[in-house]
């Protein structure tokens, strides 16, 4: 959601920081995919200080999940056809990164 400029913040600095990642072998691009023309003097500017914001031409919701999914997809497919992995969460996910045994 674009109010939750909070929570971005917060996995910019802990679980979603690349220097986590290039630790352990892994070179990440964080993209934050946000719905809703209505926040663009707000996304904005947090996209002029991150550089991490795609924002999305429609109202975020429950049952636009689909449209941002499939937004999701034509963005890696146009952007990132060297990509060998892609991962998509909601901000309220936890991920730690670590090696397999």
């Amino acid at each position: 959601m674009p109010i939750n400029r909070k929570r971005r913040d917060v996995i910019r600095k802990t679980w979603l920081n690349p220097k986590y990642w290039t630790q352990i072998g892994f070179d990440i691009h964080v993209l934050f995919l946000i719905g809703d023309p209505h926040f663009n003097g707000l996304l904005a500017k947090e996209f002029e200080e991150t550089g991490d914001i795609l924002q999305l031409d429609f109202q975020e919701g429950h049952y636009m999940l689909p449209f941002k999914d499939q937004a999701y997809f034509e963005y890696i497919e146009t952007n990132c056809p060297e990509a060998d992995y892609v991962f998509k969460a909601d901000d309220d996910i936890l991920m730690i990164p670590g090696t397999v045994p």
